[in-house]
C-alpha cells in the first residue's frame, strides 16, 4: 500500500463523511430488493486474535454490491480444517454492524452469537477432531463499518459511484466474515461479484466467466493461490478495461489487465505499459513472478495512494512511482506477508526500496532524487523506530516516515554494510523460503546473517528497534603522505548510544581525482591514519547517499593522540613479520585496520603476542579500547 502520507489521514476522514452523507442520500431509495442498513461510525478493534482451532483452505464468496449504495449482501462460505480435538464452536471476525441472517451446514441452521463488537461464534453440528473438514454457508448483509483506512468506500468520479476495499491493518472484518489476523491464509478463493449491468467489478484472481441477464451483471473470478484476507479486493463502477502482457523470464506470457475509470483511460496506457519493464526487472531480480499462471492488473479507485490487492492492485493514477511500489508489493506483502503488524516495514519499506531500485534502473538521476527525498523525510524528526511500538494504530503502522522511508532506507544501508550480492541473495532466500507464508523480522535477519556471514544484532537493534540517527563531525587534516580523519558521532536519540557503521567516503586531490574509501567507525573519536600520496582539496562524507545521517565535514589540525590515551603502551617490534608484542594493555580489546580503514582483525590482548601472520605487508593501524589508533607495518 501506498499512501500519500502528508494527506492520508485527512482523506480518510474526508471518505467517512462523503460515505456517511451518501448513505442519508439514498436510504429513501429502492435498489434492486436489496435491503440497506443504516450506517453509523463504529469503534473498530484495532487487534486480532486469530481462532487457532481452524486452518482455511477455501472461500467461495457471491457478493451484491451496487455503488449507488453504502451496502453489501454476501453469501460466504468458509470451508477449513479443524486442528484440534474436541472443537464444537469456531469465531469468524464480523462487525456487528453486518446482519447475519443465517449460518447453515449441509442444508441445515446452526446457532451462532454475534456479540463483542466483532465477534461471529458458530456453534458446530458436533465435536470435531483434528483432520476433520467442513464447509458452513454465511448470509450476511448491510452498510458495513469504515475502520481504520477505510475498509470499505463508496465515493465518486466524473460524477459516477464507485465502491471499494481498502482493509489493512483490520479492517477485513468491517465488511465479510473472515480470519482477520496474520497467522492463516486462505489456500484459494472463487469470487462472484453482481452488480447492475451499466458496472463491472474487478478483484483477485483470473475472470473465469462473466455474463448480463434481466439488468444484472455478474462475474465469477478464481484465485489458486494462498491469500491473507486483508488482500482480498473489490472494486465496482462503470470500469473501461483494456490488457498489456509481458512474456516472463520463464516464457510465460502474463497478462496485465487494467480495470481503468473511462476519463482515465487515455493516461493510464501510458502508466501501464511503461510499468511492463519494471514487472520484468523485478521477475528477473528476485524470484519469478508469484502469480504467473494467473495475471497481474490494476483496478482504479479513489483512495490517497494504492493498495496491492493480491493480482490486482488498486492506484488512485499511473505514475511510475506509484505502480512501482505495488508491484513489488506483489512479492513483499503478498507472496511473503508480514506476520505482525509491528514489521510493517517488511511489507512497506521493503515495496518502498523496490520503487528506488527501479527508479535506479530506469530513471537513472532520479534515483538520486528519491534517495534525497527519503533522506530528508526520515531525518526531519530525532525520533522514530521502523518497529511499530503500537499496532492499535493505522496511522503508525502506516506511516510514512518511519515504516516507508526508513524501513527502505534501513534496506539501504543494509545493502552497503553487507554488500550487493550477499543483500540481493538473501532477498532470493527470504522469499524463497517464506513464499507463500508469513514472517517476521527475525526470519528476515536470519537470511540477512546466512547471506553474507556477519552478525547483524547490533545493526537490527541500532535501525530496526533503536529511534533517531548518528549525526557525524568528520575532521581531516593531511600531514606530508599521511591523512588523518577523526570521526566523532552523537546520537539524534538516547535509545542508541552509538551506531557502528562504515562510513563512505570521497577524497578529491589537486588533479581532480576522486578515490572514494570506506572506513569502520567503531567507537566515537576514532581517528584512522591512512596512506596517501597526493594532495587532497576535498574530503565527501557519504557522497551517493548510502547512510541516514547529518553530518558536517571541517579541515582542521588535530592531535592524531589525545590526552588520556595509550601514550603508555608499546608495540614491538616494528616493522613486525607473524607477531605483534603488545605492552601494558593486557586485557583490552584491539582492532586493526588496513590503509584504507577497513577492519582486518580484532580481539582481546593477552600475555602472548598478537598473530598477524595472515595479514599481507603494508601499513595497518592498531587501535585498544576506544582510543585513538597507532601505526605499525607488516613485513
Amino acid at each position: 500500500m501506498k499512501p500519500y502520507s502528508s494527506i492520508v489521514i485527512l482523506l480518510i476522514f474526508q471518505v467517512v463523511f462523503t460515505t456517511a452523507q451518501d448513505l442519508k442520500n439514498d436510504l429513501g431509495n429502492e435498489y434492486h430488493c436489496h435491503k440497506v442498513h443504516a450506517f453509523m461510525p463504529t469503534q473498530h478493534r484495532n487487534s486480532i486474535a486469530d481462532d487457532d482451532r481452524i486452518d482455511l483452505y477455501h472461500y467461495d464468496i457471491d457478493w451484491y454490491i451496487d455503488p449507488n449504495f453504502y451496502a453489501i449482501e454476501g453469501i460466504i462460505k468458509p470451508s477449513f480444517t479443524i486442528t484440534k480435538d474436541n472443537v464444537s464452536e469456531i469465531k469468524l471476525d464480523l462487525t456487528t454492524k453486518l446482519k447475519v441472517n443465517s449460518v447453515v451446514h449441509n442444508g441445515l441452521s446452526i446457532a451462532f452469537r454475534h456479540e463483542n463488537g466483532f465477534d461471529l461464534f458458530i456453534s458446530l453440528p458436533r465435536a470435531y477432531d483434528a483432520g476433520e473438514k467442513l464447509t458452513l454457508t454465511i448470509d450476511y448483509e448491510g452498510a458495513p463499518n469504515s475502520g481504520g483506512l477505510g475498509s470499505f468506500t463508496k465515493g465518486m468520479h466524473a460524477g459516477v459511484p464507485v465502491i471499494w476495499n481498502v482493509s489493512p491493518p483490520f479492517g477485513s472484518q468491517d465488511w465479510w466474515p473472515c480470519k482477520n489476523g496474520l497467522t492463516d491464509k486462505i489456500d484459494s478463493i472463487d469470487i462472484r461479484i453482481s452488480c447492475p449491468d451499466k458496472y463491472k467489478a474487478a478483484t483477485n484472481g483470473i475472470l473465469v466467466s462473466e455474463s448480463t441477464k434481466d439488468g444484472v451483471y455478474s462475474c465469477h473470478w478464481k484465485h489458486n493461490y494462498p491469500i491473507v484476507s486483508y488482500l482480498v479486493g473489490v472494486a465496482v463502477t462503470n470500469f473501461d478495461r483494456y490488457t498489456d502482457t509481458l512474456e516472463l523470464k520463464s516464457g510465460k506470457k502474463l497478462p496485465v489487465v487494467n480495470y481503468i475509470y473511462p476519463e482515465s483511460v487515455v493516461n493510464s496506457k501510458a502508466g501501464t505499459k511503461e510499468l511492463l519493464k519494471t514487472l520484468a526487472f523485478y521477475d528477473s531480480l528476485f524470484v519469478d513472478y508469484p502469480y504467473s499462471n494467473e495475471k497481474y492488473g490494476h483496478a482504479q479507485f479513489g483512495f490517497g495512494g494504492g493498495m496491492e490487492h493480491q493480482t490486482m492492485s488498486f492506484v488512485t493514477n499511473f505514475s511510475f512511482g506509484l505502480l512501482a511500489h505495488e508491484l513489488a508489493h506483489q512479492w513483499f506483502g503478498d507472496l511473503v506477508t508480514c506476520g505482525d503488524w509491528e514489521d510493517a516495514w517488511l511489507n512497506e519499506g521493503s515495496a518502498t526500496y523496490l520503487e528506488g531500485l527501479a527508479q535506479e534502473r530506469f530513471k537513472g538521476i532520479s534515483f538520486t532524487t528519491w534517495k534525497i527525498n527519503k533522506r530528508n523525510n526520515i531525518l526531519s524528526s530525532p525520533s522514530g523506530s521502523v518497529k511499530v511500538p503500537t499496532t492499535t494504530s493505522a496511522g503508525r503502522v502506516f506511516d510514512g516516515r518511519l515504516t516507508y522511508d526508513k524501513g527502505a532506507y534501513l534496506q539501504h544501508m543494509l545493502r552497503w554494510v553487507i554488500g550487493d550480492q550477499p543483500f540481493f541473495n538473501g532477498m532470493r532466500s527470504y522469499l524463497q523460503e517464506r513464499q507463500y507464508g508469513f514472517a517476521t523480522t527475525p526470519d528476515f535477519v536470519r537470511h540477512m546473517e546466512t547471506a553474507s556471514g556477519r552478525d547483524l544484532d547490533e545493526f537490527f537493534i541500532d535501525w530496526y528497534e533503536g529511534q533517531g540517527f548518528p549525526e557525524y563531525t568528520i575532521l581531516w587534516q593531511q600531514v606530508g603522505n599521511k591523512l588523518y580523519i577523526k570521526v566523532d558521532q552523537k546520537s539524534s536519540h538516547t535509545s542508541v548510544p552509538f551506531y557502528e557503521m562504515p562510513l563512505p567516503l570521497r577524497l578529491t586531490d589537486t588533479d581532480g581525482d576522486k578515490t572514494s574509501i570506506r572506513l569502520d567507525n567503531d567507537f566515537n573519536g576514532q581517528i584512522f591514519e591512512i596512506d596517501f600520496q597526493k594532495e587532497i582539496t576535498k574530503l565527501e562524507f557519504d557522497p551517493t547517499y548510502w547512510l541516514l545521517a547529518k553530518s558536517t565535514v571541517k579541515k582542521e589540525t588535530f592531535s592524531p593522540v589525545q590526552d588520556g590515551t595509550i601514550d603508555d603502551v608499546t608495540f614491538s617490534p616494528n616493522p613486525a613479520n607473524d607477531y605483534l608484542d603488545v605492552n601494558n594493555a593486557i586485557n583490552n580489546v584491539f582492532i586493526i585496520y588496513d590503509a584504507q580503514g577497513r577492519k582486518v582483525s580484532s580481539g582481546m590482548i593477552e600475555e602472548k603476542p598478537i598473530n598477524i601472520s595472515l595479514l599481507t605487508a603494508g601499513v595497518y593501524s592498531i587501535c585498544i579500547d576506544n582510543q585513538p589508533c597507532k601505526s605499525f607495518v607488516k613485513q
